[in-house]
């Protein structure tokens, strides 16, 4: 399971990271400190038949690209 974090917060991901791990040990969890860095791993993902993230983890405030 791909797990994506897409937040500017440091230490919000540090605790996601360690949640999840908790939870779900075999996950592999990629993280973004912004909205366009994201976008562009999932587009790559697209354009080259891999797999998408399970689950997405979303900031609403962020620099750069926020997801509004």
């Amino acid at each position: 399971m791909e797990i994506l974090l897409i937040n500017d917060d440091e230490i919000a991901v540090f605790g996601m990271k360690r949640l999840i791990t908790r939870e779900f040990p075999e996950a592999q969890i990629l993280s973004f400190p912004n909205g366009l860095e994201a976008i562009n791993y999932l587009e790559n993902c697209s354009n080259n038949t891999l797999e998408i993230p399970s689950i997405i983890f979303l900031d609403l405030n962020m620099p750069i690209m926020d997801s509004w």
